[in-house]
This record gives structure tokens, C-alpha cells and sequence, in this order.
């Protein structure tokens, strides 16, 4: 009895350790694949960069196959070891077909393999996707059979090596992969904390890869770059933005720019009560009532709105420091630049993407222990330098937070009652969203009363009449209002309180008016880039928008949070998850029964989703 309990375990150990060769073997094979990433970077690689980018793939490989191989591990005592090699040998085959079909994927749209394609790929329109060829379907085909088949060959001669060699390679080839599975992460860690965009730049070619970030921690010890580090902006890089060279004519009196900003500022407060200033300047302005932010977060809002991009570039425009062409050619025509913030610009890194080009005349964190300090701080500040702007023309940025914080001067709270402490700390089901408004109407009121004052000290300067002056939010908010426990932004649901928020342009000049075809974030640059700073540039070679005024039907929106991508059509909206999964629902984010995708709309997507990669 004690003999075959002996042989027992003595067949499962020797199946663990298959089992971690095994794991090898299929990392190996993934970089041989791979590799084909590598040849998409070489025109922004240096040998830093090359190196990290092997070591990354490398690690992203192992890690993947052990995942993989993970509930096999941990089921090897129980399962017969026909059984587990079995299910090795086929779960090996199948992740190397997915990442054949995510380096063909990479090679058309220049990202990885994504929910937007798999759902693609899944409705029955795959060779309109990828496309994929005959020749192309039959190396599918065949690399399905011939791939388990080489596997098993492979997990066959390992079986016998294992049999017939100690474990002391095992001991050794094991804390060797976890090394270089840890060496990526942290080489990545020290190149953000070091600015070193050779290095985290390279990140996008790694599928499905989470590389590590630890600022902080190198900060704290005197790891991390100077500031000044951070000011050149790198050479070369994976967007190609804009995708032509900019043709602009200066006009003869060119206007200053003004965007004010509201941080989740709901759609429907935009009222004489709770925001008169920016309402009473609305009057007198262009009204967009059905305007989409290009996210539910700060970030992702104001990079649309900045960029003229989809969201989903945030990333990399962050790896690469790439500031939006609207600063640019602001920058050319030689506007003076007061960019100022109720939260630090640095939080998100605003600093590094919207404002990289200035970011050396930035103050990063305005003084003051509260948002609603700092906000007036702010206001007080825009103040002295419109005063100050003389005949050079200007562009000013202002982020009024004090909503983010649902804070605001306890003097001035005309909305009672208001919810007291940290509110959010309760469960959901618990929470009266009237004190929750309430406190965060007093917030937004608060905000308006500053916008009142900076409105005041520019029409005090003499600019008021040769100022365009947007004042809007970088998302929405929401108190539950469609019923599903959402409360906040990015809480969960891309509804669309949480996606609209007003928009208001005072053009001096153009006659009042409320727009009710749909508009988005996006359309603001190639509206300002036209019709300010003189560029005859088509649109479509720097920006997803279109000018504000164009009516013209409009197949979609997009919006994008990090791990949700909404697809705003007329009648309904598509959310799709970045780690899988997808829902289609109505106005009030309710699931639209026997809805299906539509081919047709996600094929634009994925299309506008890598417009400006290079090739």
C-alpha cells in the first residue's frame, strides 16, 4: 500500500513538472510568433527599447501560458494523466492560434485582439474584419490540426526527458522565468517614473499586457527623473498624428479662445437655479442640448475634447508625450497659454499629453487645502492674466473641481438639505439621491459663481467681444438615475447621464442659437482649427469630429473609459468590455431584447479606433 502511495505521487510529480516544461515549451513557441510585433516598432526602437521589448514579450508569453496551464495545476492530483496532458496539449494549441490570429489582427489595425473584435469575429462577418484570405483560412485550418499535433510530438519528447533527467533544471529554469517575467515589469516601473518613452512606448506592441507603474515608490527614493526630464519630447513614436502636414492661413485679427470647464457637470443643470451665469451666457450663445463627452472620466473627456481623437488614444499619446494639434498650431500662431486647474494637471497627466508642450509653464498644483479653494484660486489668476494678455492673442484652460469633491464655500449652499461626510461610503440601496444632489447642486452653483467672476474680469479686459468662450464638462454624472445602482461617473454604466453634460460657445458675432442634432467632445478642435486659427486641412487628417455646426446624420458616437467602449448610435447603445462581454441597450441602459450587433457600424469603429497608427 505504501508502494503504489509512493508511485501515486511519484507519477503526479512527475506530471507537475511535464507540466512546467510544458509551459516553457509554448512560451518559446509564442515568441517565435510573436517576434512579428518587433518588425511593427522598428521605426521608433532603439536598443533600449528593443531590449525591453524582447524581455517584455518573453515574460508576457510565460505568463500567459502559465495562466493557462494554472487550473491544470491545481487539478493534477485529481485528473488521470491522460487527461491532463491532454487538455495541456490542446489549451497550448489554442492560445498559439490566438496569438497567430492577434499578430494578423495587430497587422491591420495596430491593436491586439479586443472585445471589439472578437464580438466581430463572432456575428458571422470575420473576412470582413481581419479580412481574412482563402489562403489564410486554410492556414487556420491546418495549423488547428497541425499545431495539436506538433504539441503533442513535443509534449511526448518532454515526457520522456522528464522520466529520465533529475529536477534540478526544473529548479533552475523556474526562478529564471519568474525573473524575466518580474524584469519587464520592472524595467517598464523605472522608465515611467524616468520618462524613458524609448521604453514604455513599446508597451502597445505586448498583447493584452498590464505592465507595472510605481512612481510613488521610486519618487519617494530619489529614483525617479528631475522635472526637466520629462520636457523633451521624444523622437519618433507609434501615432501618426496628424496624418498630413497642417495648412493654415493666420487671419488678419485672430480671436482668443476661452474653454472652461465643469468637472461632471450634468446635463440637465444647466439652470437659472443652480448655474445662472453660464445659463444666462447661454442665451446669448450656440446650445448644443443632445452633446456627448468622449468618456466617462476626466481623462478620457478632456483628451477627446483637446485632441479631436477618440479616447482610445489616451494611452499612447501619454507614452509618447503627443500633444494635441490644436496646441500646436496655438503655439505657431503665437497665442500666450493660461492653462490652470482646480485639481493638479499632473493627476491625470495632463502635463505629459494635452499640455506636454507647455508643460514647463505649468503650475502643476494651484494652492489651496480644498478643490473649491483652489477653483477660486484659479478664477483669480485667469483674472490677472486677461488683464495682462495686451494685443497678443491668448488661449485659456480652466477645470473647475469643486463638483468632483461635491465642494463649495459653506457660505454660499442655497440647496437643502445636503447629504453630510463621505456620502459614497454608504451602500448603494441605502443612499437618498436627494441630499446627494443637493450637495453636489450647491457644488456646481458654486463653480458658476466663479465662471461668473472670470466672465466679469474678461469683459472688464476688453476681450469679452473677440473671445470665443466654451464652458462645458468633461463628463456627466449620475444619482441613480437609470435604476441600476450607478451613482457618480465611470461608476459602472456609460449611460447617458453620465456621458452628456451642456455645451456652450459664445462665437461674438454668430447669432444665438439652441442645436439639437447630436455632437460630441470631438468636434470642438476641427471647429476651432477651422474657423480660429485659418486651417484648410480636412478634418479627417488630424480629428474623428466634424464642425460643431454640421447637422448632417451621424451613424455613431464614440465613448471609452479604459475597459469599456460605448458605441453611441441613434437608437441604441453598444457597450462592449475590454476583457469580454457585451451589452445593447436602450436610452435608459435597459437590455434591448434579440439585439444584435451590427457589422456594419463596429467595422467603422475599428477602422476610426486605428486611424492614426502608423503602418
Amino acid at each position: 500500500m505504501a508502494q503504489g502511495g509512493r508511485e501515486f505521487w511519484r507519477g503526479k510529480g512527475l506530471t507537475l513538472r511535464w507540466t512546467g516544461w510544458m509551459i516553457l515549451a509554448t512560451a518559446v513557441l509564442l515568441l517565435a510568433m510573436g517576434l512579428s510585433y518587433v518588425t511593427y516598432a522598428r521605426g521608433a526602437l532603439g536598443w533600449a527599447g528593443g531590449a525591453f521589448l524582447v524581455v517584455g514579450l518573453s515574460g508576457q508569453f510565460l505568463l500567459l501560458a502559465f495562466l493557462l496551464s494554472l487550473p491544470l495545476l491545481l487539478l493534477t492530483v485529481l485528473l488521470p494523466r491522460p487527461v491532463a496532458a491532454g487538455l495541456t496539449v490542446l489549451g497550448n494549441a489554442g492560445l498559439s492560434l490566438l496569438v497567430l490570429i492577434d499578430t494578423r489582427v495587430f497587422a491591420i489595425y495596430r491593436f491586439h485582439l479586443n472585445s471589439r473584435v472578437w464580438h466581430l469575429l463572432t456575428s458571422g462577418v470575420a473576412t470582413d474584419v481581419l479580412p481574412l484570405t482563402s489562403g489564410f483560412t486554410l492556414l487556420l485550418a491546418g495549423y488547428l490540426a497541425g499545431m495539436a499535433a506538433l504539441v503533442g510530438l513535443v509534449g511526448y519528447a518532454l515526457w520522456g526527458w522528464v522520466k529520465r533527467r533529475a529536477s534540478r533544471f526544473g529548479w533552475a529554469a523556474a526562478p529564471a522565468a519568474v525573473l524575466l517575467v518580474l524584469a519587464g515589469h520592472a524595467i517598464h516601473a523605472w522608465a515611467d517614473a524616468n520618462q524613458v518613452t524609448e521604453i514604455t512606448r513599446q508597451v502597445r506592441f505586448i498583447p493584452w499586457a498590464e505592465m507595472t507603474r510605481a512612481g510613488d515608490f521610486f519618487e519617494q527614493r530619489g529614483w525617479a527623473a528631475a522635472e526637466t526630464a520629462a520636457l523633451a519630447r521624444p523622437a519618433g513614436g507609434t501615432l501618426r498624428y496628424p496624418l498630413a502636414p497642417l495648412v493654415c492661413a493666420r487671419p488678419a485679427k485672430p480671436r482668443n479662445v476661452v474653454v472652461m470647464l465643469i468637472d461632471g457637470w450634468r446635463l440637465d443643470f444647466l439652470t437659472p437655479e443652480i448655474s445662472p451665469n453660464a445659463y444666462a451666457l447661454a442665451q446669448q450663445s450656440w446650445r448644443f442640448e443632445r452633446h456627448f463627452a468622449t468618456g466617462n472620466e476626466t481623462r478620457y473627456g478632456v483628451f477627446g475634447l483637446m485632441y479631436g481623437l477618440d479616447a482610445t488614444y489616451w494611452d499612447d499619446a501619454l507614452r509618447e508625450r503627443r500633444g494635441p494639434v490644436l496646441v500646436d498650431q496655438l503655439l505657431v500662431e503665437g497665442y500666450r497659454l493660461g492653462v490652470w486647474g482646480g485639481a493638479p494637471l499632473n493627476h491625470p497627466e495632463f502635463d505629459l499629453t494635452v499640455f506636454a508642450a507647455v508643460r514647463d509653464r505649468l503650475t502643476l498644483r494651484l494652492p489651496g487645502g480644498s478643490a473649491w479653494e483652489r477653483d477660486r484660486e484659479m478664477t483669480k489668476r485667469f483674472g490677472e492674466f486677461v488683464s495682462a494678455a495686451g494685443d497678443q492673442p491668448f488661449f485659456s484652460f480652466l477645470f473647475y473641481d469643486s463638483t468632483h469633491e461635491y465642494g463649495y464655500d459653506p457660505a454660499i449652499a442655497p440647496f437643502q438639505p445636503v447629504v453630510q461626510g463621505s456620502w459614497f461610503a454608504a451602500p448603494p440601496e441605502s443612499r437618498d439621491p436627494v441630499p446627494i444632489r443637493n450637495r453636489y447642486a450647491n457644488s456646481t452653483h458654486y463653480a458658476d459663481l466663479l465662471i461668473g467672476q472670470a466672465l466679469e474680469r474678461l469683459k472688464a479686459s476688453g476681450h469679452f467681444d473677440d473671445t470665443v468662450v466654451v464652458i462645458t464638462g468633461d463628463h456627466g454624472e449620475e444619482f441613480n438615475d437609470s435604476g441600476l445602482s450607478y451613482w457618480g461617473h465611470a461608476g459602472g454604466g456609460m449611460t447617458r447621464w453620465q456621458l452628456q453634460t451642456p455645451f456652450v460657445v459664445h462665437w461674438p458675432g454668430r447669432k444665438p442659437q439652441a442645436f439639437q442634432h447630436r455632437t460630441s467632445h470631438v468636434d470642438l478642435v476641427p471647429t476651432l482649427m477651422r474657423d480660429v486659427l485659418g486651417c484648410s486641412t480636412p478634418p479627417e487628417a488630424y480629428s474623428h469630429g466634424r464642425h460643431l455646426l454640421d447637422a448632417s446624420p451621424r451613424p455613431y458616437l464614440v465613448a471609452y473609459n479604459g475597459i469599456r467602449l460605448a458605441v453611441l448610435e441613434p437608437d441604441r447603445t453598444t457597450v462592449l468590455y475590454e476583457y469580454g462581454g457585451m451589452d445593447i441597450v436602450d436610452g435608459n441602459y435597459r437590455d434591448i431584447p434579440g439585439a444584435i450587433l451590427r457589422p456594419e457600424v463596429m467595422r467603422d469603429v475599428l477602422r476610426e479606433t486605428s486611424q492614426f497608427y502608423e503602418r
